[in-house]
C-alpha cells in the first residue's frame, strides 16, 4: 500500500490491495464515479466500495455511502439494500414498541 489510512488498515488484505490498485491506476484526483466503478470492476462490496472512496479521496463517510449507493457501479444493488433497510427500520419500530403496545385492551 502506498498511503496507508485509517480504513486501508481495518481492511482485509486482498481489498486493501484493490484499493490500492485502483489508487496507483488512476490517482486521488480522477472523477469519483470513475473511481468507484474501478472499486466495482475488482469485485468489491457496497460497503468495501465507500471504505476505498474514503481511502482514496477523503470523502467523509456519509457523502461516500450516498455517492456510491447513488453510482451506476452499484444501481442494480441500489433497489436491495433500500428493502433491506426498510425491514430494518420496521423491524426496530416493533423493538422500539415493545409487545406491550400490540395487546388490545
Amino acid at each position: 500500500m502506498t498511503q496507508g489510512s485509517p480504513q486501508e488498515s481495518i481492511l482485509p488484505a486482498e481489498v486493501a490491495e484493490a484499493v490500492d490498485s485502483v489508487r496507483q491506476e488512476l490517482g486521488s484526483d480522477a472523477d469519483i464515479n470513475a473511481i468507484i466503478a474501478a472499486l466495482r470492476a475488482r469485485n468489491l462490496g457496497f460497503i468495501q466500495a465507500i471504505l476505498g472512496l474514503r481511502a482514496i479521496k477523503g470523502t467523509p463517510l456519509p457523502d461516500a455511502k450516498r455517492l456510491v449507493h447513488h453510482s451506476p457501479a452499484y444501481a442494480e444493488t441500489a433497489e436491495d439494500r433500500e428493502e433491506f433497510w426498510t425491514a430494518v427500520q420496521a423491524i426496530m419500530r416493533e423493538v422500539d414498541e415493545g409487545p406491550d403496545d400490540h395487546v388490545e385492551r
